[in-house]
């Protein structure tokens, strides 16, 4: 993976970036899961922080909480790296699988599946990410999430640029 995501990924301790972003949002349906999800509303040159807080769940195992800031606007999800090492990320009371796949220019993460607490979902009615991270030609860390509904279309699109705040 490039240094950037390097770095953002093997921080092992609480840490806070900053950066800003573009969102665009989809249909009025669409918003409305968007807002149920607390994404953000739609703006350009948008002041982001995401605090990546690593901690203990009950079960004794090691996750990331996230929450990410928009404005005034914030929203957290937890990964989560499981016994059979899939990648999970809960906005309670959803959980998704995410495939992971990394090579030095960038890391995906699709959703390959989701749940509502222990019920699985149907995987066609599942939303799509088209989710990833890379560097830019300033050396940051980049995001672009794409998220949509196979039905209502697209969600959420949030991206932009992050750099490590001192702490």
């Amino acid at each position: 993976m490039p240094p950037a995501l390097q770095v953002f990924h093997s921080t092992k301790s609480s840490s806070v970036w900053i950066g800003t972003g573009v969102v665009r949002t989809g249909s009025w349906p669409a918003k409305l899961i968007a807002k149920v999800f607390g994404f953000p509303s739609a703006g350009d040159n948008i002041p982001i922080t995401v605090t990546v807080d690593h901690e203990l769940n009950d079960l004794e195992e090691w996750q990331e909480r996230w929450t990410r800031t928009f404005a005034n606007a914030s929203f957290s999800s937890v990964l989560k790296l499981t016994n059979d090492n899939q990648l999970t990320e809960s906005f309670p009371p959803f959980t998704f699988n995410l495939g992971v796949h990394a090579d030095e220019k960038q890391l995906n993460m699709p959703v390959v599946g989701w749940r509502i607490g222990f019920l699985t979902l149907p995987t066609f009615l599942a939303p799509v990410s088209d989710a990833k991270e890379f560097q830019d030609e300033q050396g940051r860390f980049r995001f672009d999430v794409k998220l949509s509904h196979p039905i209502i279309g697209l969600i959420a699109h949030y991206q932009g640029w992050l750099e490590e705040k001192e702490i």
